[in-house]
């Protein structure tokens, strides 16, 4: 799993977050379909509560990506929020 910056934006364009530090796992099997998941880490102290809606991945090196939030646990005993997610479509 590879490490990069970027953001996380709402499918609006409206930006949810901002230099986080995002851990991408990128499928590229030799015939078939790319795929790809990640996950990220949120302050607590942040207000960023997933919904069902896509949002749009932006990476540092210019790629982006719809994604879909899988999985993410508020647990007021640690200061991260780990969140999960899948890849919707092509990273560009």
């Amino acid at each position: 799993m590879r490490t990069i910056t970027g953001r996380i934006e709402k499918e609006d364009g409206q930006t949810v977050l901002d230099d986080i530090e995002i851990r991408l796992h990128v499928h590229e099997p030799p015939q078939g379909l790319k795929s790809w998941r990640g996950s990220f880490s949120v302050d607590v102290s942040k207000v960023f509560e997933p919904d069902d809606e896509k949002y749009r991945l932006v990476l540092a090196d210019g790629r982006t990506g719809e994604m879909i939030i899988t999985s993410w646990t508020l647990n007021s005993r640690y200061s991260a929020m780990p969140v999960e997610f899948v890849g919707s479509g092509p990273l560009a």
